[in-house]
């Protein structure tokens, strides 16, 4: 049996915020792209739904440190952040830029 919410109702949230950033080369350059999925429960189910953000963007490699695990990249915008990356990828000796 479903449930029903109003304003004022106390409910429980999850929140989780999770990161993916995939790696490959690019000959050619590549526009921007952001994508919002969302999915709800079924009707007359427990009430609850997932919202997914996805962004993809085009980036240098400004370094890579193997003994830490993370990458450093610099985006369209000038901005450089630098990402963990997890044990079970192996990171391959590259070059910046």
């Amino acid at each position: 049996m479903g449930m029903s919410v109003k304003a004022g109702d106390k409910v429980k949230v999850e929140y989780v915020e999770e990161l993916a950033v995939f790696v490959k080369k690019v000959l050619m350059p590549e526009e921007a792209e952001a994508l919002q999925t969302v999915a709800l429960a079924p009707k007359g189910k427990m009430l609850g739904g997932v919202v997914a953000n996805t962004f993809q963007i085009q980036a240098n490699v400004e370094g890579i440190n193997y003994r830490k695990r993370t990458v450093t990249l610099k985006g369209p915008d000038g901005k450089t952040q630098t990402f963990k990356v997890g044990k079970e990828e192996k990171l391959q000796t590259g070059q910046k830029g």
